[in-house]
C-alpha cells in the first residue's frame, strides 16, 4: 500500500489489553526525491512515535529497502485508533503487511510476544541493528515518575548502553547497535516512583542473528521422502525443512505459481505448519502445465530465506496417436528382399515407431501381439522407457502361415495411454513348392 498523508483504522480492543503491531515500511517504488532518508509516523493509544525508512541508495533506486517496525501499546477503550502516516504531502510511504496481536501470558515464541514485564525486539537490515523494548510496570500505591534503562551483554549489565531516563515512557528505540552474531542481549529497567523507591526489572536474553532461516530438503507432494515430477491432482503440496537455531522461526509463507517465485496460482498466505502445506487449485491448472511452490520463512529478527520447488507437471489427459506410426522391421534371410510385413523368424518381431506426442512427457510405451483369433499369446510388454524407439520382442513362439497384430500405445506420466496404432506380420517358414508338373514347348 503506498500511501501520501496517513491511513487509520479502529479496531476492537479490551480495556487494559497489551497489543503488539507490526509491519513493514519503506520508500515508494520510484521515488526521485533526492532526500536519501525519510520519516513516517504511528499513532496508537496514548503513544505517538516517529520511525525512519531505509537509507536509499542513489544505484538502487527501483528497489525497495522493506524494514520491520514493531510497536506496542496498552488499550484505554474498547475501540482504538491506529494511525501510520508519512511527513509532508509530496514523501509517501510503502506500508505492507500491517498485523496486530493481542499479547499472550503463555506465548513461548519470544519475550515480546509474551506479558513478560519487557518486551525485547532487535530487527537488522544486515549492516545495522535496532533495538525496540518495551515494558509493563505498575505500582498500586504510587505512580511511576521515571523509568531508567541500559542495555548489556550480561544480565542487567551496560556494555552496548549506559543507564539513561526515558522520563515517564514505557518503551524505547535504540538504532545503529553494533552487534555481532551469537551475542546475548539483555535491556534492564530501573522504575521509580513518587515515593523516590526503586525497583530493577530484567528482560529475557534475546540472541544476536544475522544469519536468515535455513531452508532445504524442498520436495513437491505431501510425503516427506518424495519429490514428484508429475501428478494428476488438483491439490497442490510441498514440504521443507527450515531451522535457526539463533532465534527461531516467526512464521514460514508459500505459493503457487507457473515460474519460480511467483504466485499466480496462490497467494502467498502463511503456513499452518512449518514444514508443509497443501492447497486445492481445481478448476486453475490445465494438462501439461508445470506449477512452482514458494517457501518463505522468516526468524524473529526480520531476516527471509526463500526456497523454490522443482515443479511438478499437471498431468489430465491421454498421449496422442493421430500421427503416430508403426512398422514391422523385416530382414531377410536370403539375399531376396522380403515382402513387406512377412518375416520367417519364429522366435522375435522387431518393431520401430514415431509419432506420438504428449506435452507432458511420455514415460513408456505398452506393447501387445494379438493373434489373428484375437488371443493374445503373452502379456503386455513394457518398451520405451529410457527414450528408444526401436525394440526387439524376443522370446516370442510364433506359428507358421499365422498373422499377428502388433499394438503400440504411449503411456504417459499419468498412467494415461493413447489409442493403440496397429501393425500386422505375417510369419512364413517354408520355401515354396509346387503343385503341377513342368510344361516344356506346350507339351505336358
Amino acid at each position: 500500500m503506498n500511501i501520501y498523508g496517513s491511513v487509520s483504522q479502529t479496531v476492537i480492543t479490551t480495556v487494559g489489553g497489551k497489543y503488539k503491531i507490526s509491519f513493514y515500511a519503506s520508500h515508494l517504488p520510484g521515488l526521485t526525491t533526492s532526500l536519501l532518508s525519510q520519516e513516517g509516523y504511528i499513532r496508537l493509544p496514548g503513544i505517538q512515535r516517529v520511525f525512519k525508512l531505509f537509507q536509499r541508495s542513489a544505484r538502487t533506486q527501483s528497489q525497495l529497502d522493506w524494514y520491520e517496525h514493531v510497536y506496542y501499546f496498552t488499550a484505554t477503550a474498547a475501540l482504538s485508533d491506529i494511525t501510520i502516516g508519512s511527513f509532508g504531502d509530496k514523501s509517501g510511504i510503502s506500508l505492507d503487511d500491517v498485523r496486530l496481536y493481542p499479547l499472550h501470558s503463555n506465548s513461548k515464541q519470544e519475550s515480546s510476544e509474551s506479558l513478560d514485564p519487557i518486551h525485547v525486539h532487535i530487527r537488522t537490515d544486515g549492516k545495522e541493528f535496532s533495538l525496540h523494548a518495551s515494558w509493563t510496570i505498575t505500582d498500586r500505591e504510587s505512580p511511576i515518575v521515571d523509568y531508567m534503562i541500559a542495555i548489556g551483554t550480561v544480565k542487567g549489565g551496560t556494555q552496548l548502553q549506559e543507564f539513561r531516563s526515558v522520563g515517564r515512557s514505557s518503551q524505547v528505540s535504540v538504532n545503529d547497535l553494533s552487534l555481532t552474531h551469537g551475542l546475548p542481549v539483555y535491556v534492564t529497567v530501573v522504575a521509580k516512583n513518587a515515593a523516590d523507591l526503586t525497583a530493577v526489572f530484567y528482560s529475557e536474553p534475546i540472541m544476536v542473528d544475522i544469519t536468515p532461516p535455513d531452508i532445504c530438503c524442498v520436495g513437491d507432494g505431501p510425503n516427506e521422502d518424495e519429490d514428484l515430477t508429475h501428478q494428476t491432482s488438483s491439490v497442490i503440496s510441498v514440504h521443507w525443512r527450515v531451522s535457526d537455531p539463533e532465534s527461531g522461526i516467526e512464521y514460514c509463507e508459500w505459493a503457487v505459481g507457473r515460474a519460480p517465485s511467483s504466485s499466480t496460482l496462490s497467494p502467498f498466505t502463511r503456513t499452518a505448519t512449518l514444514y508443509s502445506a497443501t492447497v486445492d487449485l481445481e478448476n486453475l491448472l490445465h494438462h501439461a502445465e508445470t506449477v512452482y511452490c514458494t517457501v518463505r520463512c522468516k526468524n524473529f529478527v526480520g531476516l527471509v530465506s526463500e526456497i523454490v520447488s522443482s515443479g511438478v507437471t499437471i498431468v489430465k489427459e491421454a498421449p496422442h496417436s493421430h500421427d503416430a506410426t508403426l512398422r514391422v522391421v523385416i530382414s531377410s534371410p536370403t539375399v531376396y528382399d522380403a515382402r513387406e510385413n512377412h518375416q520367417t523368424e519364429v522366435n522375435s518381431i522387431s518393431i520401430a515407431w514415431d509419432g506420438f506426442s504428449d506435452l507432458s512427457g511420455i514415460s513408456n510405451f505398452e506393447c501387445n501381439l494379438v493373434s489373428d483369433k484375437g488371443q493374445t499369446p503373452e502379456r503386455s510388454r513394457i518398451v520405451g522407457n529410457r527414450g528408444e524407439n526401436t525394440v526387439v520382442l524376443k522370446g516370442l513362439s510364433l506359428k507358421s502361415y499365422k498373422t499377428y497384430q502388433v499394438q503400440l500405445r504411449a503411456v504417459n506420466y499419468g498412467g494415461f495411454k493413447s489409442e493403440p496404432v496397429i501393425s500386422n506380420v505375417t510369419i512364413e517358414t517354408c520355401p515354396p513348392y509346387l503343385t503341377g508338373k513342368f510344361i516344356d514347348n506346350g507339351i505336358l
